[in-house]
């Protein structure tokens, strides 16, 4: 790129060097490589649609930035003056297959340094039927941010306004500022001590052992109507949040699992720093993967158990800004440290669907977008992730090499029978929740200290 093709340059985000690490060591895997798949109902304007591709490019600075490393002492990124989202229009055929399109798009990846960082693929299905693949590379941006872009986009296809708006975005050079006023010694001495009790990682039972290959298989389960509005009852009363009940509850789980009081797993925050005026808008990458620690007492109700989750929250919040790796090196058990993470998706996941229901700026929209479908894969072997709609549900991303899906299915099945005691009486003690018959709890503990393989009859172990 030339010198005057560029608009600025400044650091990565710890998070975005983690994903740059990774990209290096293997750019060919699909790690953060985020994909949706709509299904539209309705008629699009192509010229339009990609105008507005193009004038979100120009509005958030996220969607011009490229990836530079080579002969550099660190890594930095580029903004350019301009650059358009790579725009396809594909009108289907009898041989069209969206699955196969989808696919090659993901194994295509992306170049960080080279490639336009987000793309959209527009399949016209029938008269008035099209998918569309809109695909991005997570180190530019998180999915509180693609509901951002999103919503901008549908309010100027809707013609209230095809340039930037009036006000300008905070863009995320604001972010990389604040980044660098914190005070990393510090933060550093805090993870220090905060992980010196964190000497065991959890797990759950592994039926698979030395695979030859990761197999990523996702599960989604629901909770029931009862239950989650039980849940969200007992959290209104105590003024307690959703995340917290439910991360307690794996907590709690994963103490009988593997036996121990000490219980750490990553939980994804969302990172953005509301000191800084109109981050709510603000497009970029600023979650962050932290190790969350908690030492669970058998005689403690689980409603103080809880509150003491919440604080634990509040007492890392400032220190929220180190990268994963950096923060597991300061514990005993070092990259080892956390084997699980934890989502909670509250970002504004509606305005993928329902901004599209109604009218939006001045006149109709001409479509809708009836489904949406996303895919994205991360490091861990096993991600939870909740999502908390009228109906609660929780998704399970497993590394099926290590997990077959019955143990998933098992899992979720005692979760909720720790929800339902807890949602009856959330005063009760850690130690009087009841999970396993005598039976279930010999085969439990048979399962941890088997030493033979299980392959599950129904999965091909690759």
């Amino acid at each position: 790129m030339r010198n005057q093709e560029i608009q600025d340059i400044y650091k990565l985000s710890p998070m975005q060097q983690g994903m740059l690490f990774h990209w290096l060591y293997d750019n060919h895997s699909p790690a953060y490589f985020v994909q949706n798949v709509y299904t539209i109902k309705g008629k699009i304007d192509l010229q339009c649609f990609e105008e507005c591709l193009n004038s979100l490019s120009q509005k958030y600075d996220a969607l011009r930035t490229s990836f530079v490393h080579e002969d550099l002492k660190e890594p930095l990124q580029v903004v350019l003056k301009s650059r358009k989202i790579e725009f396809l229009f594909i009108e289907a055929n009898a041989y069209t297959e969206v699955e196969y399109l989808r696919v090659k798009d993901v194994e295509r990846g992306f170049d960080l340094t080279n490639d336009s960082l987000m793309r959209v693929i527009l399949i016209k299905t029938g008269i008035d039927g099209y998918k569309m693949i809109w695909s991005f590379h997570h180190i530019i941006m998180d999915g509180w941010s693609l509901a951002i872009i999103i919503k901008e986009f549908v309010t100027m296809y809707s013609g209230e306004t095809l340039q930037a708006s009036r006000v300008e975005p905070l863009q995320y050079k604001s972010f990389i500022k604040w980044i660098e006023t914190r005070d990393r010694k510090e933060s550093i001495d805090f993870w220090s001590k905060y992980l010196e009790n964190c000497e065991e990682s959890i797990d759950l039972p592994k039926s698979k052992l030395y695979p030859s290959k990761k197999v990523i298989k996702k599960k989604k389960y629901q909770l029931t109507s009862t239950l989650s509005n039980k849940l969200r009852k007992i959290a209104s009363i105590h003024g307690l949040t959703l995340n917290s009940i439910l991360q307690s509850v794996w907590k709690i789980l994963m103490s009988r699992y593997n036996n121990t009081d000490n219980i750490v797993f990553g939980c994804v925050v969302s990172g953005r720093p509301y000191e800084l005026e109109g981050i709510e808008d603000a497009a970029g990458l600023f979650v962050n993967t932290l190790p969350i620690c908690t030492k669970l007492d058998s005689e403690e109700r689980v409603l103080d158990l809880i509150r003491r989750v919440v604080s634990n929250f509040n007492l890392i919040d400032k220190h929220n800004f180190l990268p994963l790796n950096e923060i597991q090196s300061l514990s005993e058990l070092k990259q080892n440290l956390v084997n699980q993470l934890w989502v909670f998706e509250n970002h504004p996941r509606e305005n993928h669907k329902r901004i599209t229901t109604d009218k939006a700026g001045t006149k109709s929209l001409g479509f809708k977008i009836t489904d949406v479908r996303s895919i994205e894969q991360t490091n861990f072997d096993l991600t939870i992730t909740v999502f908390p709609d009228e109906i609660i549900s929780i998704e399970f991303a497993y590394n099926n090499g290590q997990y077959a899906t019955k143990t998933i299915h098992g899992v979720f099945e005692h979760f909720v029978a720790f929800a339902d005691q807890i949602a009856e009486n959330i005063m009760v003690k850690v130690s009087e929740l009841t999970l396993l018959s005598d039976i279930d709890r010999v085969s439990l503990l048979d399962s941890f200290n088997s030493t033979s393989l299980d392959y599950d009859r129904e999965e091909n172990l690759l």
